[in-house]
């Protein structure tokens, strides 16, 4: 029977006060709302009680300004989308295959180290074909389950001293690859080369020699018919020598004359 009383804390009236707030008195909302804010207080003190041994996290929350359980919780969900949907896999992968590496490759340049030099260029060949295949193949990889996580896995285990999984994927898949291949690539390399030197020279070329020829004649070095031939082979670093020649001997006519005169 309801006597009119005010319902007192914690009893089953007050509890269910969220369901008709509206029509509920002031006092009873005000009492409702502190005790929401109180409860949830204490949540969050206890866990960032559980979460202060744990040093990843303190740091983090330190550096960010932020509470522990808010660093553990976007960790959470950071975690779970990397875990289900790749999130940030891309750079991470990024990161671990190439942070690493990079520093052991340096430390191999500067103390000249040859076996180590032979080793981490053996991991970069080795990153890099794996990197184009993936590449070309990622609209297909990434509907493998987890795939992102055994990539990144894949990854570690290329280059951590232990393993070292660069130097047989190199033997058993890279390098028989790129031996069966190496003539065509060659060619292709080497004509696409001669196609790139004429487009940038161009019809300039002979321009470039008839240049040459003048300047040479000019300087009296040679005869106009050697100095023709002389030009044919003429490139551009020999064009920009011959052309400061040129005006250095233009200069010290100049002068000459001046001399002359005066």
């Amino acid at each position: 029977t309801d006597l009119g009383l005010p319902p007192s804390e914690g009893s089953p009236a007050l509890m269910a006060a969220p369901a008709g707030l509206s029509g509920c008195p002031t006092p009873l909302r005000k009492r409702w709302a502190t005790g929401s804010a109180s409860r949830l207080d204490d949540v969050t003190q206890r866990a960032n009680a559980w979460l202060a041994d744990c040093a990843p996290v303190c740091a983090a929350s330190d550096r960010v300004g932020l509470q522990p359980w808010a660093v553990a919780g976007a960790g959470a969900v950071w975690l779970a989308g990397f875990l289900l949907w790749g999130f940030t896999g891309d750079v991470i992968c990024t990161v671990v295959g190439s942070l690493y590496p990079m520093y052991a490759s340096f430390k191999a340049l500067e103390d000249v180290d040859e076996e180590a030099k032979t080793r981490w260029l053996v991991y970069w060949v080795t990153y890099a074909a794996i990197m184009l295949v993936e590449g070309l193949l990622y609209r297909l990889f990434c509907w493998v389950p987890f795939y992102h996580i055994m990539r990144l896995l894949f990854v570690i285990w290329l280059f951590v001293p232990f393993t070292f999984g660069a130097q047989a994927a190199y033997r058993f898949a890279v390098r028989p690859l790129l031996r069966r291949h190496r003539p065509y690539m060659d060619e292709t390399l080497a004509r696409s080369v001669e196609q790139l030197r004429s487009m940038l020279v161009g019809d300039r070329q002979e321009d470039f020699a008839d240049f040459g020829a003048s300047v040479a004649a000019a300087s009296g070095h040679c005869e106009p018919s050697r100095a023709a031939k002389v030009s044919k082979g003429l490139g551009v670093q020999d064009f920009i020598s011959q052309e400061l020649a040129k005006e250095a001997l233009s200069g010290i006519c100049k002068v000459a004359t001046a001399s002359a005169a005066s």
